[in-house]
C-alpha cells in the first residue's frame, strides 16, 4: 500500500478514536402535557432546562453534556404510562425528571414501569402520601407531602383563631388524597369541618362548589386544587361575600393565580410553598437561581413555583449524577441519590438514604400581597 493511504488511515483511526473516547451526552427524560407553556409540566421544564444549561456551560459533568429529552402526554394516566415507556425505549435516559400529577406517578408503580426498566424518577410534582410510604425504590422526592402540607396550613389557621374549616377539592386521586388527609387532620387538631364541596377534573366549573362552602360559613378554607380552579373560586367566593382566608396546597402556582385573576382580586389567597420563592432572595439556592435565569432563561419571563421545582429536582439530579462517576448507569445513579445526606443546596436541605426517598420536609406558608408578590 502507499504511503498516502498509510497516512489517511491513520488520521481517520486517530480520529475515531478521539470520536469513540468523547463523553456522551447524559440524556434525561421527561414526559408531561407540555404543549401549553404555563402548564405545570412546562414550566418544570423551564426550571430542569435552566439548571442543565448552567452545568452545561460549565463543562458539563466529567466533560458530558446533560440532554433533556421530552413527550408530551394527554390528561389521561394511561397515556402517561404509555409515553414513559416509550421514552424509555427510544431514548434510553439515566434517569427521569419532574413527572406531573398524582394518577399518572401512581400509575408508573402499579404498572412497574420504573422497576422493569430499572430507571429512577427524580422530582416528581406531586406529594401523594401513597408514593412516598412505603417507599418506591425508584423515585426519589424533592418536595414535602400533602399530609405534610395540610399539618403546616392547619397549625397556621388554629393559630390565628380559625376553628370552622371547609375543603375545596378535585375529583381526581390529588384531590381525594388532600380532601382525606385533610378531614382527618382537622379533626385531629380539634377543629370543626364546617363542609366540603368539589369540582370535575379538568375544569374550572366551582360555582356549585363556591355556593356550597359560602353557606357552610367556614373561617378559613383548605384547597385541594389547580391553580386555575383556585383562582376562579377565589374570585367568586370573594364575590360571594366571604372573608375567610382561604389557603391552597401547592399545586396552586401564586403566578397563575394572579395572571388568571389579576393582582388585585388574588390579594389574601394563601399557598402553601414547597420550595422557597423564587423571586426572593431569602436564600443562596433562590439566588443562584435568579443568577442563573439571567443568563439562561428566555428574556422577560418569570420564575414560578414550579420552575423552581424543576430547578432543584435537576440540581439533585445533578448531584448524584456526580457521585455517580463518568459513565453513569441507572443503577449507579440510583445508589449515589441514596448516598445524598443532607445536601444543602444553599438553604434547602434533602436527605436520602436506601431507606428514605423523601427528600425534603420543607413546608411555608405565603400569602399574595396587593402587587402580587408572595409574602411570608
Amino acid at each position: 500500500m502507499s504511503i498516502k493511504h498509510w497516512i489517511s488511515t491513520g488520521i481517520l483511526t486517530a480520529v475515531c478514536a478521539v470520536a469513540s473516547s468523547a463523553p456522551q451526552d447524559i440524556v434525561i427524560g421527561q414526559v408531561g402535557q407540555l404543549k401549553d407553556p404555563n402548564s405545570a409540566a412546562s414550566q418544570v421544564k423551564v426550571g430542569v432546562q435552566l439548571y442543565f444549561d448552567a452545568v452545561n456551560d460549565r463543562g458539563g459533568i466529567y466533560g458530558a453534556k446533560l440532554k433533556l429529552v421530552t413527550k408530551d402526554r394527554g390528561p389521561d394516566a394511561s397515556d402517561s404510562v404509555e409515553k414513559t415507556r416509550e421514552i424509555i425505549q427510544e431514548e434510553k435516559p439515566v434517569a427521569l425528571i419532574g413527572l406531573s400529577g398524582t394518577a399518572p406517578v401512581e400509575a408508573l408503580v402499579q404498572e412497574k414501569v420504573l422497576a422493569t426498566a430499572g430507571v429512577p424518577l427524580i422530582g416528581p410534582r406531586t406529594g401523594a402520601v401513597s408514593l412516598h410510604q412505603p417507599v418506591n425504590p425508584w423515585i426519589f422526592h424533592t418536595r414535602a407531602n400533602y399530609a405534610q402540607e395540610v399539618q403546616k396550613i392547619l397549625s397556621h389557621m388554629s393559630i390565628i383563631g380559625h376553628r370552622r374549616i371547609a375543603i375545596l377539592y378535585e375529583k381526581s386521586p390529588f384531590g381525594i388524597e388532600g380532601y382525606d388527609r385533610a378531614q382527618h387532620a382537622i379533626r385531629g387538631k380539634g377543629l370543626q369541618l364546617s363542609g366540603s364541596a368539589s369540582y370535575e377534573y379538568g375544569t374550572t366549573h366551582v360555582n356549585e362548589a363556591v355556593a356550597t362552602i359560602l353557606k357552610a360559613k367556614p373561617d378559613a378554607v383548605i384547597a385541594v386544587a389547580t391553580s386555575a380552579a383556585t383562582a376562579e373560586f377565589y374570585k367568586n367566593f370573594r364575590q360571594g361575600g366571604s372573608s375567610a382566608l382561604v389557603v391552597a396546597l401547592s399545586v396552586t402556582d401564586g403566578a397563575a393565580v394572579v395572571k388568571r385573576i389579576g393582582k388585585q382580586t388574588a390579594y389574601g389567597l394563601g399557598i402553601a410553598l414547597v420550595v422557597p420563592d423564587p423571586s426572593s432572595k431569602t436564600s443562596t439556592l433562590v439566588r443562584e437561581m435568579q443568577e442563573d435565569h439571567k443568563k439562561f432563561g428566555v428574556p422577560g419571563s418569570d420564575l414560578t413555583l414550579a420552575a423552581a421545582e424543576g430547578y432543584i429536582a435537576a440540581r439533585v439530579l445533578t448531584e448524584g449524577l456526580k457521585r455517580a462517576g463518568p459513565n453513569p448507569a441507572s443503577a449507579k445513579l440510583k445508589r449515589s441519590l441514596e448516598s445524598l445526606r443532607e445536601l444543602n443546596l444553599g438553604g434547602f436541605s434533602i436527605n436520602f438514604s436506601p431507606a428514605n426517598h423523601s427528600g425534603s420536609s420543607y413546608v411555608d406558608i405565603s400569602v399574595l400581597s396587593p402587587d402580587g408578590r408572595m409574602l411570608r
